[in-house]
């Protein structure tokens, strides 16, 4: 390669990444989302703290999807660095993104050097546009906006790194140069599969990709290839096998235990879903796109009627694939690799029905595939009109893009969006509750959980949610129905049992709340959430004693209890034993390092026994967690400016104190402290 032709590829592959990451930029600041919160949220095991062997493993084995290692320990490091600020996080997203972006680049440009693509100058414009129409095409919003996606993102960075390095290896000019490239890709595919199982494919895609461009898709070759056929078929069932503990069947009808259809219908409804990805693919205007969608269940080949017309579909687009081989490999190939991609996600498994991110790593050479069709149309003469219409593509997709995060960044209008989109979907109506709840608009939140309820009556949450509404609205018989409904269809549980005496505590019927709790005794006499519950009433009753007994009862359920470690400290110090209620409130923090509840415990009490310094620190963590955490804003502002003479420090924290409670008591004396 010339070296004009080489600055040409790199600056290209600068500019890719510079348009990649601009159509991003502005999604650093959107909060979590939806199965963000179960994976990373309310995730103990990813709040890390300490760089121990101990907590590393726990990050990395004792999440909620055990088999994607690397992913979780990504998510780790993220809250290590940064607790539940969440601009890390999306931060790392966009990075994945770009770094699949620009191997995405470096793979085609390999393949147009394969099949000796001519005029040879043209190569990298051709890479740049095929790969940043893929980069900046609104359908990839969900694998790198969504946060807890990454792991689809990581898993197709680390899907063509590995397929690089292979390409790099067969290339290579010696022996041991191969062997390195390979080793490499080996360890490039492990990445991939320890980040999501989607990269089970890959000895597939490698052995696709080497019968195209390095075989020149030769059938003799394919005749002869029993050895490479047998390594990646091999390769393939070791890995299902691992992945299933060796027992395939038992785990995939498994994968089926709660799902509303069954395996048939489950193959019949895919090819719908398949065209209907393809339709968005091809018209991906924001208004389409959404995180969840609703689908009807194909039930026979004809019903719905569709669902013959879909299989018919996706039969004509494979045997196109298999007549383009001998005619445009590039083509081909692309087509092949998309069918590939959805294997895992859209076949047998019992997953969801329907996910835009699972289009990720199938559409990755599509672009390719756009730019040979444009080319064809309008001759090899005229390239310069194909790049014209892919570069005005690549801007108008871009743009959709862009609009499609905006919604990212306000959790009501995405969710708004998204029951619009999926109407019937009680989980839909349900964040879009929860975020009119965190915005304020308890009434209209009323509404949508009443909606949800009606859809879903089953859903814990929705009830408990609709009955913390009412009770802080002041509707208290609303509230009590509510909490009667949720006992009526879920029993005594304690998930109900334990907010609803909560209620009749905050209103002083402690009989009432008392009995509520020794109801579910009877059940569950060792639960710790009942037995924790029972020591807050005596806490309430000024019941220092027998409260001190109950929360060590619930410790010894449950010894990973941190709120009950929490309450044990602070019963402990209200009974002048602060060595041991310091104890009790560091392991409370130990065990949940992001509840800022337990933090600033911990913190207040280092502040009562004039250790200043400590005190400090610990506010600082929840301040980490909760910027706008106003109280601990004025503790920490008057400790900082006062006991411990950082000045300039304190009055940052005071002056960020008065900005978000200018109304709070400590407000005037701030301002004296500010000179205001």
């Amino acid at each position: 390669m010339s070296s004009r032709n080489e600055t040409r590829r790199w600056l290209f592959l600068l500019i890719l990444m510079m348009a990649a990451a601009a159509v991003y930029a502005h999604t650093i600041d959107a909060p979590f989302y939806f199965d963000d919160v179960p994976n990373i949220v309310e995730n103990p095991a990813v709040h890390l703290t300490r760089l121990s062997i101990e907590d590393v493993r726990r990050a990395a084995s004792e999440s909620p999807l055990g088999n994607r290692p690397l992913s979780y320990l990504s998510i780790a490091a993220n809250f290590y660095l940064g607790g539940l600020d969440t601009t890390s996080y999306r931060l790392v997203n966009i990075m994945m993104h770009l770094a699949a972006t620009g191997l995405l680049f470096l793979v085609i440009h390999a393949t147009l050097e394969l099949v000796d693509y001519k005029p040879r100058s043209h190569r990298a414009a051709i890479a740049f546009l095929a790969a940043l129409i893929w980069a900046v095409h609104p359908i990839q919003t969900q694998a790198v906006t969504y946060i807890v996606q990454r792991m689809t993102a990581m898993a197709g960075a680390f899907y063509l790194l590995c397929l690089w390095l292979y390409i790099q290896g067969r290339r290579s000019g010696s022996p041991a140069g191969r062997i390195r490239w390979w080793v490499g890709a080996v360890l490039a595919g492990a990445a991939s599969l320890a980040s999501k199982e989607i990269a089970l494919t890959l000895p597939a895609s490698i052995f696709l990709y080497e019968w195209f461009f390095f075989q020149n898709a030769r059938l003799q070759w394919l005749r002869r290839a029993t050895v490479p056929l047998l390594l990646a078929a091999g390769g393939l069932l070791l890995a299902v096998m691992i992945y299933t503990d060796f027992h395939p069947v038992r785990s995939l009808l498994g994968s089926y235990g709660d799902r509303e259809f069954t395996l048939g219908q489950r193959l019949l409804t895919q090819p719908r879903v398949v065209v209907f990805y393809l339709s968005l693919l091809f018209l991906p205007l924001p208004g389409r796109l959404s995180l969840l969608h609703s689908v009807t269940i194909s039930t026979s080949w004809v019903a719905p009627v569709t669902t013959l017309f879909s299989i018919v579909l996706l039969l004509a687009l494979l045997a196109l694939a298999l007549w383009l081989i001998s005619r445009d490999r590039l083509s081909a190939f692309a087509l092949l690799w998309f069918f590939g991609g959805l294997v895992i996600e859209s076949s047998v498994v019992g997953l969801e029905m329907i996910y835009e991110h699972r289009l990720y790593l199938p559409t990755m050479f599509l672009g390719m595939a756009f730019f040979c069709l444009l080319q064809r149309l309008v001759g090899s003469r005229s390239q310069g009109a194909v790049f014209v219409v892919m570069g005005v593509l690549c801007i108008v997709l871009g743009y959709w893009t862009v609009e499609r995060n905006q919604l990212w960044n306000d959790p009501v209008a995405f969710w708004t969006q998204t029951v619009a989109k999926a109407p019937d979907d009680a989980r839909a109506r349900g964040q879009l509750a929860a975020a009119l709840m965190r915005r304020g608009d308890l009434e209209q939140a009323v509404v949508e959980l009443k909606n949800t309820l009606a859809l879903d009556e089953t859903l814990l949450d929705a009830h408990l949610n609709l009955a913390a509404v009412s009770a802080y609205v002041g509707d208290e018989e609303g509230a009590v129905a509510a909490y009667n409904k949720a006992l009526e269809i879920h029993g005594e549980a304690p998930e109900i049992l334990i907010p609803f005496a909560g209620f009749y505590m905050r209103q002083g019927k402690y009989d009432t709340a008392e009995f509520l709790l020794e109801r579910g005794l009877v059940n569950a006499s060792d639960h710790a959430g009942l037995l924790n519950q029972i020591g807050r009433l005596y806490q309430e009753r000024k019941k220092p004693e027998e409260a001190r007994k109950m929360f060590e009862r619930a410790i010894a359920a449950d010894p990973g209890f941190a709120k009950a470690y929490g309450n044990l400290g602070r019963t402990l110090f209200v009974q002048g034993r602060t060595d041991e209620a310091v104890a009790a409130l560091e392991q409370s923090v130990r065990l949940d390092p992001v509840n800022t509840g337990l933090n600033y415990n911990l913190g207040y009490a280092y502040e009562q026994m004039g250790r200043f310094e400590e005190s400090a620190a610990q506010y600082e963590r929840v301040l980490k967690i909760d910027p706008t955490d106003a109280d601990v804003l004025y503790r920490s502002g008057f400790l900082l400016a006062g006991k411990l003479g950082r000045v300039s420090e304190g009055i940052e924290m005071l002056r960020r104190a008065v900005k978000a409670a200018p109304e709070d008591s400590r407000a005037q004396t701030a301002k004296i402290v500010l000179g205001q």
